[in-house]
């Protein structure tokens, strides 16, 4: 098989909304203002609806209510808040999936666990972009989606031979596709025009350290994985647990486990009013 059948124009692969591409272009553009990034957002009620509960949420924690899109771009920043726009508008795309194949509340809930830890991570190590780093982890495993989507029989096969066998999923979407979910998922994001961040990150954060511009942050995710598969928050159907990277930990100067159990602890603090931020029913 080759990856790319599942990339053929007869398949089933979501597109991003316009309004995601309209935003992005006015926050690459200099002289746009806040009011004019706000009236694209404004487009989309429900999307504005959802952006403007999540920055009021404890993912942000500002003590004062935040009641425009010009004011929380003021706040967070343009290109924060295109993150933002970004993480929600996929989220809406894969809704189509049917439960028995998937269980995607478990899915994202699992995403979003990996998600708020790499942004954590990333803001104690200082990092210049957790909020890029947040949506890295959340598409981390976004690859599986589309061969759920596009090949049901080959996912349902990967699933049952991980399962009967005790491998980890990628070991045999590998052995039987001849390659895995990350690449699948790198080849989504080339394709939806995102980032060499986002590209990078989802296709190394099993081997981050040959991550070829993006090393770090591929290594941010790959140890945020470990930590919400670590505390079972959602599930990405792998029952195969991953394993400490130790070559990323030192890549990132992580010497401590007291540093992992700190974002252990703040990442379990912290999920349950992210998912409700994210998911909860305006």
């Amino acid at each position: 098989m080759d990856l790319l059948d599942l990339f053929k124009k007869e398949t089933k692969i979501p597109s991003l909304p316009e309004v995601f591409y309209l935003f992005k272009e006015a926050v690459e553009n200099p002289d746009s203002t806040f009011e004019e990034l706000g009236e694209i957002v404004a487009s989309d009620l429900g999307l504005t609806t959802r952006l403007l509960r999540i920055v009021n949420s404890p993912f942000y924690g500002f003590s004062n209510q935040v009641g425009t899109i010009p004011h929380a771009i003021s706040i967070i920043g343009s290109r924060q808040l295109n993150d933002l726009v970004l993480s929600t508008c996929i989220i809406d795309r894969f809704k189509k999936i049917p439960p028995k194949a998937m269980d995607m509340q478990l899915f994202w809930e699992h995403g979003i666990a990996c998600g708020l830890a790499a942004k954590i991570i990333a803001n104690h190590l200082n990092m210049i972009n957790p909020d890029s780093i947040f949506v890295a982890g959340l598409l981390h495993d976004i690859g599986r989606l589309i061969i759920c989507l596009n090949s049901p029989a080959i996912f349902s096969e990967v699933f049952l031979k991980a399962e009967l066998e005790n491998k980890s999923l990628l070991e045999v979407e590998n052995k039987i596709m001849g390659f895995g979910h990350d690449q699948v998922g790198e080849e989504l994001l080339r394709r939806w025009r995102l980032p060499k961040i986002h590209q990078e990150a989802v296709r190394y954060h099993h081997n981050p350290i040959e991550a070829p511009l993006f090393d770090k942050e591929a290594c941010v995710v790959n140890i945020a994985n470990y930590i919400a598969a670590s505390l079972t928050l959602g599930s990405s159907g792998d029952l195969s647990a991953p394993k400490i990277n130790e070559k990323a930990m030192k890549i990132l100067e992580i010497e401590n486990e007291g540093f992992l159990l700190s974002v252990l602890e703040e990442t379990k603090e912290k999920h349950q009013i992210t998912i409700e931020a994210f998911f909860k029913v305006a």
